[in-house]
């Protein structure tokens, strides 16, 4: 039972480190540590079913309706910085285009004639 515990307090472990990487913005490692907990949490279901533990045991609901709650914070905060990043690339699309027109508009004006000035 030991290990069971084990991998509950590694599932905790990753789920706050996502918690950090989402809060610092560092989503770049956002998908391993998702992968890694997904291997985590599905050694540790199958290890519960085979050692009957369920949410009768206090100690385990406690512990994975916190982690529900966590997850959800996860998700909402994952949901806004995916919408914050949306319109930054939208902005940045038009901004985009700004320049490329503002770039045309010179590219298509004849050159100016050489001159010289007396001093």
């Amino acid at each position: 039972m030991p290990l069971f515990w084990g991998l509950l307090l590694e599932v905790e472990r990753l789920t706050q480190l996502e918690r950090a990487a989402l809060n610092g913005k560092d989503y770049s490692i956002l998908e391993e540590l998702h992968q890694t907990k997904r291997s985590t949490f599905s050694q540790m279901a199958a290890l519960g079913a085979r050692l009957g533990l369920n949410r009768t045991n206090l100690d385990l609901r406690s512990r994975l309706e916190a982690l529900e709650r966590l997850e959800q914070a996860n998700l909402r905060d994952a949901q806004s910085a995916v919408e914050a990043l949306r319109g930054e690339l939208t902005s940045l699309a038009s901004e985009a285009q700004s320049l490329r027109s503002f770039r045309d508009a010179y590219a298509g004006e004849p050159e100016a004639p050489e001159f010289q000035t007396k001093c």
